[in-house]
C-alpha cells in the first residue's frame, strides 16, 4: 500500500515538473519574440 502511494507521488511529481518546465519554456519563448 505504502509503496503504491510513493510511486503515485513520484509520478505526480514528474508530471508537475514537466508542467513547470513547459511553462518556463513558454515564458522564455514569449520573451524571445517580444
Amino acid at each position: 500500500m505504502l509503496e503504491a502511494t510513493c510511486q503515485e507521488l513520484d509520478e505526480n511529481k514528474l508530471q508537475y515538473e514537466r508542467m513547470i518546465h513547459a511553462l518556463k519554456l513558454e515564458e522564455a519563448a514569449a520573451e524571445a519574440t517580444s
